[in-house]
């Protein structure tokens, strides 16, 4: 997502570009925590009646799958949240990177 702000600048200090850029949001999480459970459910069901009928390693298998699928969908949400803002002025532009292991801020002088 992109979101533009103009500004008047009188003085060359001050900001007369903004954006704001950041991902899209995921599609509504709780809908995602729902389909993961049911996976979750399904995946774990599947190994004990594997495991009921002699096939044991199966059951740890369909375990790792489970936990693959949630840290998946941890980092798509941790990594959702990242944003970048650029301030443009006449003599300076401003970087500010905000989320999941960015440096918080950095400079530019345009003179």
């Amino acid at each position: 997502m992109l979101d533009v702000i103009h500004h008047q600048a009188d003085r060359p200090s001050e900001v007369f570009l903004g954006i704001i850029m950041k991902p899209s949001d995921m599609a509504h999480l709780s809908i995602a925590q729902r389909i993961i459970i049911f996976i979750a459910v399904l995946c774990i069901s599947l190994g004990i009646i594997f495991w009921a009928i002699g096939a044991g390693p199966v059951l740890p298998f369909m375990g790792v799958e489970v936990l693959l699928l949630y840290m998946a969908y941890r980092f798509g949400v941790r990594h959702g949240r990242k944003t970048e803002t650029l301030s443009l002025s006449k003599n300076e532009l401003i970087v500010r990177k905000a989320g999941f292991g960015k440096k918080p801020r950095s400079h530019l002088d345009l003179e």
